[in-house]
Order: structure tokens, then sequence, then C-alpha cells
């Protein structure tokens, strides 16, 4: 088992370097736990305990079955599926709102399904088929409030994906409002339409990434918020310090070595993002678009 795992540890980090030109960063790796996103204590006496119960019946069904049956195919099933839990809770980790661990049970499905196949009788297959009953509970029974407000505004049946992606591009007349909404702004204010003639500009003359600083902090929905720097999608990036964010800009810059814009409003407190993009990138040129302003970078 550990000459397995260690050879496809191995074999990850082999195909990482190769496709990226270097090793994944323990910093990058652990940034989120070391600085959360956003702090939010967990609740003990939450979610927690129903999906901590889940993992440590699981966890008690492997030892067993490690000692009994080490061979067997629902032993490798709770193995792999125990291991899938622990990856996707670290997204709780990254914001431990009880909601954030509802999010991540279908894993939670899965690894309760191979407790009961590893488990055809007794105490554990009991519990596994309770905690199951709760799953399906909750999903029956909660969240009918957002599907009636759906249903209400006769959107039920409706899949329009590009819609909602316009609502987050400057280009469009909906994400422009959608952007002034979100900042407390009317929708009749300049600044969207400032941000929007900035990035208009920037496609048509020059064809080159946007990536926009205000207090929306949308991504761009179209090919002009294209990545070129480590620090696409900002708000990800926040919550860490500048030495990491630089360290993270340094690396992409040796791998991309694109130029880009940063699409600033003027209200918005900028200074720690420029100071973290002056120390890799040199500025090249800038713009003025009134409420906004853009500042063109290229790598040193």
């Amino acid at each position: 088992m550990i000459i397995w795992l260690s050879g496809t540890i191995a074999t990850v980090l082999l195909i990482y370097k190769i496709a990226y030109g270097s090793a994944p960063s323990i910093e990058g790796y652990l940034a989120y736990l070391l600085y959360p996103p956003g702090l939010l204590p967990i609740n003990p006496y939450g979610a927690l305990l129903f999906f901590g119960a889940v993992v440590l019946a699981a966890t008690y069904a492997l030892h067993r079955g490690l000692q009994q049956a080490t061979d067997s195919r629902q032993t490798h099933n709770l193995i792999i599926v125990l291991l899938a839990c622990y990856g996707a809770s670290s997204y709780y980790l990254g914001r431990s709102h009880d909601n954030n661990l509802l999010n991540i049970s279908v894993f939670y499905l899965l690894l309760l399904l191979a407790l009961r196949q590893m488990s055809p009788v007794g105490g554990l297959r009991i519990a596994a088929s309770g905690f199951l009953a709760c799953l399906l509970a909750y999903i029956t029974l909660t969240g009918w409030s957002t599907w009636r407000e759906v249903a209400q505004s006769g959107a039920v049946l409706q899949i329009r994906p590009r819609e909602t992606v316009s609502h987050f591009s400057y280009l469009t007349r909906a994400g422009q409002q959608a952007s002034t909404r979100v900042v407390g702004q009317e929708e009749s204010g300049p600044s969207s339409g400032d941000g929007a003639r900035g990035m208009l500009t920037i496609a048509k003359e020059f064809g080159e990434p946007v990536t926009v600083l205000d207090a929306a902090l949308n991504l761009e929905g179209s090919a002009s918020g294209a990545p070129w720097s480590a620090l696409h999608g900002p708000e990800n990036y926040a919550y860490l310090p500048p030495t990491l964010r630089r360290m993270f800009l340094a690396k992409v810059v040796q791998r991309l070595k694109s130029p880009g814009w940063l699409l600033i409003q003027r209200d918005f407190d900028a200074g720690n993002w420029l100071d973290d993009y002056d120390a890799v990138y040199r500025r090249d040129q800038e713009r003025d678009f009134g409420t906004y302003y853009a500042i063109r970078y290229v790598p040193k």
C-alpha cells in the first residue's frame, strides 16, 4: 500500500513538473489553510457533528477491514472514497460554514454506500443506513423556498448559461447593471459605463487580457478576461500576505511571460495590489477612462 501510494504521488508530481515547468510548492498547497479566505469559526454543534461521525464510522470500518480482509474489493473501495472525502473537506477548511459541508455531501454519500457494502451486518450497517436516511431527508425536505421563487419567476425550465456569464461582463448592458448593483450604485451611474469603455478600448487597440479591480471584483466573462497573471480572480488572493501573492505572480510570469492590463476603479483602494504587480512587472503605459483607469504591465 505504501509503495503504491508513494508511486502515485511521484507520478503526479512528475506530470505536474513536465506540464508546468516547476514542482508544486508547499506554500501554495497550504495557502488557504494558513490564511483562510475570511475567517469563520467552526460551529462545533452544527453539520460538523454529522459528517465527523460518518468519517469516524468509516475509519473504524476501514481499520477492521485492513485487519480481516486487506485485499478485498470492499476495503479498496472504502480507502479510495475515504481519501476523496478527506480531500473534498479542504473546501470546508477554506471557509468553515455548515453549508460548505452540505455542498460536498455527495462524497459522503459515496462513503456511506461503501460503508454499507463493507458492513453487510451489524451496527455499522445500521448506522450507515441511518446516515443515508438523514441525507435523503435533507435533500427532500429543505431548500424548497428557492425553487418556489424560481417557479414564480417562470424560469424553472430555462437553462441559459451564456446569459448568466453575461452578468459578469463589462461588455454587456446586463453585466454593467449587475456590477453597479454590487458596488451599491444606481444603474445609471457612470462607473459601469467607464469600465466597459476601458474594456472595449483595450480589446480593440491591444487585444490583450484585462483584470478588473473594483468593489465588485468580477471576473470578466469574455475573451478579454483571459488569465495573464497569477492573481486571476483577485478576490481569491485578498487574504493572502503580499509575500505569497508576489511569489505566485513571479512563478506565473516565468511560465506565461504575458503582458496584461489592470482596469481599476478610482475609488477602489488598490494600493496593495499595485505594489504586488510593481514588484514583478513593469508599468508600460496608463490610460484614463474617467472613473476607471488602466495600467498595462509587462514582465520585467
